[in-house]
């Protein structure tokens, strides 16, 4: 009895062409998810060092406001409630360095308060428009004091990066605090 060889060996080379597409096809697939992955991984992680900066910087405003030393009246109190017109807190801005963090008076309401924001630490490069560095990322934040009832109303808002020439890579946060 003669086989055809060549039928053989045509239909071996069909399986394996079939086989090795197959395993082709599983591994861009894989690839593909594995790239989607990477790219929720590094979104996440920008969100978390937006927050931590928004956090931090919420953290700070919120000491000054309850526990800060007042030199001029030589008393522990409230930075924020002062008639003056800027505000400078000390702030401790990670990588064992403190900042002076600034603050000015946007405007004042009646009902509730004075509005302060922040300008920038003093000096600091990464200061545009009241960003400052803080926590690995920048942040911006508004203080509203009522001085009458000292009520307080902060709003942090935090970014994973102090490079806001794209701003397609940058993931903002933002913390808020009632008291």
């Amino acid at each position: 009895m003669q086989t055809n060889t060549h039928s053989t060996r045509a239909f071996t080379l069909l399986v394996a062409v079939l086989l090795a597409s197959v395993a082709i096809s599983i591994g861009a697939a894989l690839a593909h998810v594995s790239k989607k992955q990477l790219a929720l991984s590094l979104a996440a992680q920008d969100s978390i060092t937006a927050f931590y900066a928004a956090s931090s910087a919420l953290e700070c405003a919120t000491a000054a406001d309850q526990v800060a030393y007042i030199p001029g009246e030589g008393r522990f109190g409230s930075a924020f409630t002062t008639d003056a017109d800027t505000v400078s807190i000390e702030c401790y801005m990670g990588g064992g360095w403190w900042d002076t963090v600034t603050f000015a008076l946007s405007y004042t309401d009646p009902d509730i308060g004075r509005v302060f924001e922040t300008s920038g630490p003093i000096g600091s490069p990464a200061a545009e428009d009241g960003w400052f560095a803080v926590a690995g990322g920048c942040a911006h934040l508004t203080v509203t004091k009522n001085t009458d009832t000292g009520a307080a109303r902060l709003y942090a808002r935090g970014t994973n990066t102090c490079d806001f020439s794209d701003p397609t890579r940058v993931v903002e946060r933002g913390v808020s605090a009632r008291y």
